[in-house]
């Protein structure tokens, strides 16, 4: 038995091309317009940003300064944009390790970039970008669970041991009506390093 077939020509082929461009192109629109709206699609801080619980019960609530222990483990944050109310990440490229000590403690560059001695720092290991989540209360250190990365906070993020090429990213904060506020954007590139 022999089938019937009708042959395909070029024009076809090129219409059904043109078609599936154009629904792919109308997806990632409706994806990125989605991302915008839950505020995922821009998810470095920016100034004026507030910053707010990452995880937990709290998550998305705005973190004020009584809300950090003075030297007590790190908090994990995003940035949260004051307009729209909406947290502008949900991926690890956002997260915010903030830290609060007392502000004779830091050294006067890193003291400038604090708010009354809370610091912000990015939370992604300057080795591979895993999160930087432990925490050695004896030392005021954190650590990467990966490879054991290990940052002083105190000292402008500065690796004490591990294989880190460089110190963890720096976001500068200021206080406005009670309010922990970003300043300005982090004073290096977030994520995994290369040795310089």
């Amino acid at each position: 038995m022999t089938g019937k077939y009708s042959p395909v020509g070029r024009r076809d082929v090129l219409k059904s091309f043109c078609s599936l461009v154009n629904a792919t192109a109308l997806v990632t629109i409706s994806v990125q317009s989605s991302y915008a709206q839950n505020g995922s699609g821009d998810a470095m801080p920016k100034e004026g940003d507030l910053l707010a619980y990452a995880k937990g019960d709290k998550k998305g609530q705005v973190i004020v300064p009584s809300d950090l222990v003075v030297d007590g483990q790190p908090v994990l944050a995003r940035p949260k944009d004051p307009a729209s109310g909406l947290l502008r990440d949900q991926t690890s490229k956002s997260l915010i390790l903030l830290y609060r000590t007392a502000p004779a403690n830091l050294a006067a560059e890193v003291l400038a970039k604090s708010a009354d001695g809370i610091l912000a720092y990015s939370a992604l290991c300057t080795h591979l970008g895993c999160p930087v989540e432990e925490w050695d209360a004896d030392k005021q250190h954190v650590i990467c669970p990966c490879h054991k990365g290990t940052y002083d906070l105190r000292q402008s993020g500065t690796v004490v041991s591990g294989p880190p090429p460089k110190r963890l990213p720096l976001l500068a904060l200021k206080l406005v009506d009670q309010n922990i506020v970003v300043a300005s954007g982090f004073n290096a590139r977030v994520g995994a390093q290369q040795k310089s």
